[in-house]
């Protein structure tokens, strides 16, 4: 407080020795402001859209942890300063009980997205639903706007061997894999859940899995050829 006082008696004796300069520089204030406030209303105009119309893409949260949260966290910022024209409609499901008071701790109850307390299998139709795994034997080679995208929430540091694939037939749900490996040499084809997502984003948008994975992709996944 007395921080603030200090502040407003220098502005206020600065006011009174150039009261010009100081009219000026709140003239520009109030002008910043203003484009401020439009941009931000036109934010949220576009990440509204997105969760209207947007390609849908689920964060299966039974395989949540603090990793998790922290990579939706960096989808969804991503999102907020992304020039592409197309967003995301992101979806949080088994978004309940203990994992929702975690998620809202951690300030996703501020987020533009749908929560859903149901599981994936309970919210869409099985025919319009495709579970992306690393171990899936098919890749996927277009994004179909009309399909349904699910990633399990499992970080690579934490993953199990066909865990998501092993969940996905146990629902009689589509499978298929990100064709990492058709487009450039890896070290693991196991992505981050931020990665997979950002990925689509980039894909839906311009159609390049290539320049997508170029984009997205940390540098210590590529091998020493691929990151010349």
């Amino acid at each position: 407080m007395q921080a603030k006082a200090e502040r407003q008696h220098r502005w206020e004796i600065e006011a009174a020795l150039h009261p010009i300069d100081q009219e000026e520089k709140q003239r520009l204030y109030d002008a910043k402001m203003v484009v401020k406030k439009q941009q931000q209303a036109q934010l949220e105009e576009r990440l509204n859209m997105a969760m209207a119309i947007g390609l849908r893409v689920v964060v299966d949260l039974d395989f949540l942890n603090v990793q998790t949260i922290r990579q939706i966290a960096t989808i969804y910022g991503t999102m907020k300063k992304s020039s592409f024209s197309n967003l995301l409609s992101l979806h949080l499901a088994s978004y309940g009980g203990d994992v929702a008071t975690f998620c809202d701790q951690k300030g996703a109850q501020s987020w533009k997205v749908t929560r859903h307390d149901q599981p994936v299998h309970d919210l869409f139709p099985n025919d319009n639903v495709v579970f992306l795994s690393p171990d899936a034997p098919t890749a996927l080679t277009a994004v179909d706007p009309d399909t349904v995208y699910v990633v399990g929430g499992i970080v690579d540091r934490t993953v199990r061997k066909s865990q998501s694939l092993a969940k996905a037939h146990g629902w009689a749900i589509r499978t298929a894999r990100l064709p990492v490996q058709e487009h450039l040499r890896v070290k693991s084809h196991v992505l981050n859940i931020d990665t997979v997502v950002l990925a689509l984003l980039e894909v839906h948008n311009h159609g390049d899995w290539k320049r997508a994975f170029e984009s997205v992709l940390p540098k210590r996944l590529l091998r020493p050829d691929e990151s010349q």
